[in-house]
């Protein structure tokens, strides 16, 4: 029997992502959109739902039509519109309220199983050059990771007081097929072009992850027996590096570029272990070189894609 699952954030870049990998995996999948509808697919074993997962009374009509297996919750909000804190409150009462809303539901049904994406944002206000692991304090800096980590102990304490299994994705910036903007998609622009790349902060080192990434996470998860109640995993790729280092190999996959390092002092070191994760799912990511060549061929061809 097919399993059904609930995918909140069906336009987003990630919600959109798993939705069309898990489709070829024989899944049955509802995918939630809020306002934009550019990146829905058209497949059989999917449909949508238009919803505003703030309002409580229409979360619950679509429990109330479907009994899921599975819920995805990737809905967020990231930025606000601007840096009042009025616009960053709104951020922090969204998010938190689609997660409530969502746990309200799933609590009542016994869903077998939430998985939550949550951010390295929790982790912004580490000063040290560490591999931070899931136990490492968090150091808040924004409202939107303080509504990360809220939904993070709502869905731990549902697991507690039902039959639900909890798991939540703490995911670093995230890139790949369908992102036209941030640092590996202008990377490639300029590259490409010929122009050079300009790398603002040649000592920061990061630890990005990949749409690629996640899709391969997700199926893992489903894919296996869980055992644990409640668990948090940080999710990203394997390679460590510097935006000097990432520049120079997208100049050797296009074959043209050059870099124009510009001086600057900041230096940030953004990298989760994913060590935990790797052990108990042999999480095995694909090569930087192979995502940013499977990249490459959709920035060159990306009018072909029903992305916007």
């Amino acid at each position: 029997m097919k399993k059904k699952i609930l995918v909140l954030g069906a336009n987003g870049l990630v919600g959109s992502s798993i939705i069309n990998y898990l489709s070829d995996k024989n899944f049955k999948i509802t995918g939630v959109y809020n306002k934009k509808n550019n990146r829905l697919k058209n497949k059989k074993n999917i449909k949508y739902v238009k919803c505003n997962l703030t309002n409580s009374k229409l979360v619950k009509k679509i429990f109330d039509k479907e009994k899921f297996d599975i819920v995805i919750n990737s809905a967020a909000v990231l930025k606000p519109n601007n840096r009042s804190f009025e616009s960053m409150l709104k951020i922090y009462n969204y998010n938190v309220n689609i997660q409530k809303n969502l746990l309200s539901e799933a609590f009542n049904r016994n869903i077998g199983l939430f998985i939550y994406f949550s951010s390295i944002s929790i982790y912004e206000g580490i000063k040290k050059r560490i591999k931070v692991d899931e136990l490492q304090n968090y150091n808040l800096k924004s409202l939107y990771a303080l509504s990360k980590i809220c939904g993070e102990r709502f869905l731990e304490m549902a697991t507690k007081l039902s039959n639900i299994h909890g798991i939540t994705l703490r995911l670093s910036g995230v890139h790949g097929v369908g992102r036209n903007n941030g640092i590996i998609y202008n990377m490639f622009d300029r590259a490409i072009s010929g122009k050079a790349i300009k790398i603002n902060e040649p000592k920061s080192v990061f630890r990005l992850t990949f749409i690629d990434d996640i899709n391969k996470a997700v199926h893992l998860i489903i894919k296996k027996k869980i055992k644990k109640k409640y668990a948090v995993y940080n999710i990203a790729g394997e390679e460590i590096y510097s935006l000097q280092k990432l520049g120079k190999i997208i100049i050797k996959i296009c074959k043209k570029g050059k870099l124009n390092l510009l001086k600057n002092s900041k230096s940030r070191y953004q990298v989760m272990s994913i060590n935990k994760f790797r052990k108990e799912y042999n999480f095995k990511p694909l090569t930087l070189s192979k995502k940013l060549k499977i990249y490459k061929q959709y920035h060159q061809h990306k009018k072909k894609f029903n992305f916007k």
